[in-house]
């Protein structure tokens, strides 16, 4: 119980972390692109951090993963030529 515990707390401080980043306070201002990658960042970090048989390593790197493509995603719509 003590390890769900804090492995949902690690999750937690990453997900915060990971929606301070994409800018955004209230799931109304939300596009339809960015609720998506929250619902996939949600699953993502659910599965990890109830079944302790799956390294937390693979839900933060999952995470982080869809980041960096959403990240990506933005610098090319929003480059200026």
């Amino acid at each position: 119980m003590l390890v769900t515990f804090v492995r949902s707390i690690v999750l937690y401080v990453i997900i915060l972390i990971v929606m301070r980043l994409m800018g955004k306070r209230e799931i109304g201002q939300l596009q339809p692109f960015e609720l998506v990658i929250a619902i996939m960042i949600a699953d993502l970090a659910s599965v990890p951090m109830t079944d302790t048989g799956i390294p937390i390593q693979n839900g933060i790197v999952a995470i982080l993963r869809i980041i960096i493509y959403a990240f990506s995603n933005f610098c090319f719509k929003y480059e200026k030529y």
